[in-house]
């Protein structure tokens, strides 16, 4: 663990060191997400947030604030980053130091996610939610993160390819949040850059942005959406193996 006092000095530097990882495509569309972190207690918190029912895309799901590219408002994609936050939990961008960017992050929603830290320079913040967007904010300590029996993965098997299905499960009043999808394997990189630690023990990469756009083409990505929906329906259920202990999804 990096010592409190020099937590965010550290993870400006390591994020300075080389040029993130950016994609380019023709097909997918560009937006950005903030990993917002400030002090609390002995360590530093992750802000996440779980989208509220009513959302046309990823319903329900647990969620770094963020969003698409807007070419009208903003200057760059960090712009895009910071203006999310603020719609979406009510913290503006003066409050926010920019620390750096991770790699560039394709999804199969026929997005490139953008991943920006930023460190809350303001003590005791008070978020407050868009409750068209945010149905609950979470704080949570990087510690949880860094804690071996919060994670689970379970290998997922669609068109003949294998790829990682990561999963961090969060309780808080009892009840059980499982945080998956392209902000779990945000969080996987993150942890992997930024404290030299790998939760995942598979072998296996998430879908390259060529194959994602190979998919696109072909008009195959309601099919393969729906075969990966029953696919994650049944992992988030019975549960993923944790401590690298392989299972393949039927």
């Amino acid at each position: 663990m990096i010592p409190r006092e020099n937590d965010f000095y550290n993870i400006k530097q390591i994020l300075g060191e080389g040029a993130p990882k950016r994609l380019k495509s023709t097909i997918l569309k560009h937006s950005a997400v903030l990993i917002l972190l400030y002090n609390h207690s002995n360590s530093y918190t992750l802000i996440l947030t779980e989208r509220t029912r009513n959302m046309k895309h990823h319903s329900g799901e647990i969620s770094f604030p963020g969003g698409r590219y807007d070419p009208t408002t903003d200057f760059n994609i960090i712009e895009t980053a910071l203006r999310e936050c603020e719609e979406e939990i009510g913290i503006n961008k003066e409050s926010i130091e920019i620390l750096g960017q991770l790699d560039d992050v394709p999804t199969m929603t026929g997005y490139i996610i953008t991943p920006v830290v930023g460190k809350l320079d303001i003590p005791n913040p008070k978020f407050t939610r868009n409750e068209v967007e945010v149905e609950q904010i979470f704080p949570i300590p990087i510690d949880f993160f860094l804690n071996p029996t919060s994670f689970r993965e379970q290998c997922m098997i669609i068109e003949g390819k294998r790829f990682p299905i990561f999963m961090f499960d969060y309780t808080v009043h009892s009840k059980r949040y499982t945080i998956w999808g392209a902000t779990a394997h945000i969080l996987v990189d993150y942890l992997k850059k930024i404290h030299h630690y790998n939760p995942s023990h598979l072998p296996h990469s998430r879908y390259s942005m060529e194959e994602i756009e190979e998919i696109l083409k072909h008009r195959q990505i309601k099919a393969f959406n729906k075969e990966k929906k029953n696919h994650i329906k049944n992992i988030l259920e019975k549960g993923g193996s944790k401590n690298g202990q392989r299972k393949t999804g039927n």
